[in-house]
């Protein structure tokens, strides 16, 4: 199964909510994809999968969380089993 993919909103901060140190992320930065973590850095959040530095949050292009698939065939929530 493929991962599934959460889009984060990107904007002129640094700063954001959306993301975590314990979770994977896909982001595209000059049309190219790369999959990494963030740190928290003194000026906010830091890519950590492009380069030796890594990329401010604010320059990225796009930046997706990579969450698990979910799984097939579960029981739909609040449906009582017969």
């Amino acid at each position: 199964m493929k991962p599934r993919l959460k889009k984060i909103p990107v904007g002129g901060s640094s700063e954001s909510s959306h993301i975590s140190t314990t979770k994977r992320y896909r982001v595209k930065i000059d049309g190219r994809w790369y999959e990494g973590c963030f740190s928290k850095r003194w000026f906010g959040w830091n890519f950590e999968g492009y380069g030796d530095s890594g990329m401010q949050l604010n320059l990225l292009d796009a930046v997706y969380e990579i969450c698990p698939p979910e799984p097939k065939g579960r029981p739909a929530a609040g449906k009582p089993k017969k």
